[in-house]
């Protein structure tokens, strides 16, 4: 995710600063929390995490600081994090990135049902798969924004924008880069 997220980020901001995280745990709210501290206090308004239940201490920095002036926001990761950045009514949670698990689930066992999977192949679900996405309702975004990101999403499905999966030292994405924030200021 880190890298579609940069480039993402760069092509519609390109003087944009992304700060970039490495927690190392998926299970810490507190070191979570203390990341997410750090990057708010460097300037950062918008963090996106792939922290899985280290993302709770995030959405709670947010929080916090919210309560206190300002508006901070974090994207969620996996599943719709709206309700879990709630403050009254409002929430944290700008958006979320989805795993669509029922759309990979059902293409997969159609791949194993008709012998259609080569042995050792890799087969990436991603955006132009179904795999990922958006929720369908995201309140904290204007819908003129929202528009425009579907339509940045059909662009990449029809592959005239190509997502990179390489940093430009050409680091290939692993599952240990799951395990960040990102933001900018």
């Amino acid at each position: 995710y880190e890298y579609g997220f940069v480039q993402g980020v760069k092509s519609v901001y390109p003087e944009c600063e992304v700060f970039v995280s490495y927690i190392g745990d998926f299970g810490d709210p507190e070191k979570g929390q203390k990341y997410a501290k750090n990057q708010y206090d460097n300037g950062a308004y918008i963090i996106f995490h792939c922290a899985g239940g280290s993302s709770a201490g995030i959405i709670k920095e947010a929080q916090q600081r919210s309560l206190h002036g300002g508006k901070y926001w974090v994207i969620g990761c996996d599943r719709d994090q709206y309700n879990e950045g709630l403050i009254s009514s409002n929430s944290v949670i700008l958006t979320s990135m989805v795993k669509n698990y029922d759309i990979v689930t059902e293409k997969m066992l159609y791949l194993i049902i008709n012998d259609l999977i080569p042995g050792g192949s890799v087969n990436d679900f991603g955006l132009s798969e179904g795999g990922v996405g958006i929720p369908f309702i995201n309140p904290n975004i204007e819908n003129e924004i929202l528009k425009e990101a579907y339509n940045y999403s059909e662009l990449i499905k029809r592959k005239l924008i190509t997502v990179t999966r390489y940093s430009d030292w050409g680091r290939r994405t692993t599952a240990s880069t799951w395990q960040f924030l990102l933001a900018w200021k």
